[in-house]
């Protein structure tokens, strides 16, 4: 939760591919730690890289890609991509399941990084992350072109630091509010 701003940053400005693979990779050593774990808190220290990488591995590429390739009907696209999560769930967790009843908890752990690996590493090489490297548009980008130019809806902008909408966010209260959320 804490590193999103930074790695949306990251991701949305530099090479995408680099911090994304060094994500994935990140991830999956993570996963794999745990097979290593002998207390409770080598679990700990390997779940806070878990979620450290896990932030720049699984769900900001995805909506960074979506955004870049979808200028209409994007809710639509990106709650589709996202609920591909669901589904990976219903076919992992029954697997996983069998590896632990049939191999041990410590093999799972070790086979959900593999898996991770191979099926997460080679698909970062196929995706594009904007139209405009293969010299197309986003979909439905000259609808929503000509849409604004008859609307002429005024642009807001908002010139803000991150800093600055800390301050502002600590000093409103919803900085608390969104860390109660995040945390269901």
């Amino acid at each position: 939760m804490f590193l999103s701003p930074y790695l949306g940053k990251w991701l949305a400005k530099k090479n995408t591919r680099l911090i994304h693979t060094i994500c994935v990779v990140g991830l999956a050593t993570s996963y794999a730690s745990f097979a290593l774990a002998q207390n409770i808190t080598h679990f700990y220290i390997s779940a806070i890289f878990m979620g450290a990488f896990s932030c720049g591995a699984v769900a900001l590429p995805v909506s960074i890609v979506i955004t870049n390739w979808f200028a209409k009907k994007r809710g639509l696209a990106i709650s589709i991509a996202l609920a591909g999560s669901g589904f990976g769930g219903a076919i992992i967790s029954p697997t996983m399941a069998d590896i632990i009843q049939n191999y041990g908890w410590r093999t799972s752990y070790l086979v959900f990084a593999a898996a991770m690996l191979i099926i997460c590493l080679p698909m970062m090489f196929l995706i594009k992350k904007s139209p405009e490297t293969m010299g197309l548009k986003a979909y439905g980008a000259d609808e929503v072109a000509e849409t604004a130019q008859k609307t002429a809806v005024p642009k807001f902008e908002l010139n803000m630091t991150l800093g600055e909408v800390k301050k502002t966010m600590v000093s409103s209260g919803s900085i608390y509010l969104a860390c109660f959320a995040f945390a269901l």
